[in-house]
């Protein structure tokens, strides 16, 4: 569940409850943090700061719709790390960072060693599996699965995602099992659930849906709160918001 916090900015009900967790989802007052806007960089840096997080401990990603998921280390703090959508440490006192207006920033905890995670999953990344592939990731580190938590943060929703028909055989295709769950018609447009794909993907790997966190918070429908691509529609700089995770 998102709760909006008496600075303005956003959080999710179960990670604000884990101790020394840093997380966070920026709101239109704190202005776009996408880092070609002019403004951009100082703006985040104001938000690092009211986190009370130093930049320098900050590391964010060159966001390209893929599935690369980099490992963080404190050598590479206040680094972008080029062409990647995922990012995961084993550190404390490393912070994670992305960018979305629309896409699904999804957040990652193992609340027993402390590891985090963070990715940028828009249509591509959910279709291509970057969630589970940050997940194995933590799992690798010795992460077990029933000690991860997933949050799934301000996003475009069903009701306002529609995509075209070619797309929606290409689910299909790929999914044939579960395509049922996330794709729906209504109205003769197709309609795909980002959060709900994403959540057959995590039940694929064993993750318990009292484990996930899902907002239920459509950037389109809230676009007066946050930022949201297809409400707003091109510019010069694509107004984004930013999802913060680490531990202290």
């Amino acid at each position: 569940m998102l709760t909006k916090t008496p600075e303005g900015y956003f959080t999710l009900s179960i990670f604000a409850q884990i101790p020394h967790l840093v997380h966070a989802f920026s709101s239109r007052q704190f202005g776009s943090m996408n880092p070609r806007d002019p403004k951009g960089i100082e703006r985040r840096k104001e938000f690092f700061s009211l986190l009370g997080v130093d930049n320098e401990a900050m590391t964010s990603m060159d966001q390209v719709h893929g599935t690369r998921v980099g490992k963080v280390r404190r050598k590479e703090v206040a680094k972008v790390l080029e062409r990647t959508d995922g990012l995961y440490t084993a550190e404390r006192g490393v912070y994670l960072a992305a960018i979305t207006a629309d896409c699904v920033p999804v957040i990652v905890l193992d609340r027993l060693n402390g590891y985090t995670g963070i990715a940028h999953a828009g249509w591509k990344g959910v279709y291509d599996g970057i969630v589970p592939l940050l997940v194995k990731q933590l799992q690798s580190e010795g992460s077990k699965i029933q000690s991860i938590l997933v949050g799934l943060g301000p996003s475009i929703r069903l009701c306002c995602y529609t995509i075209d028909p070619e797309s929606a055989e290409r689910w299909k295709e790929k999914y044939p099992e579960s395509w049922k769950v996330f794709l729906s018609e209504k109205d003769g447009q197709v309609h795909l659930s980002l959060q709900d794909a994403i959540m057959e993907q995590l039940k694929a790997l064993g993750v318990g849906e009292t484990q996930v966190d899902d907002s239920d918070f459509c950037t389109k429908d809230h676009n007066d709160e946050i930022y949201s691509y297809r409400a707003e529609g091109d510019k010069e700089y694509m107004s984004e918001f930013v999802t913060v995770i680490g531990m202290s």
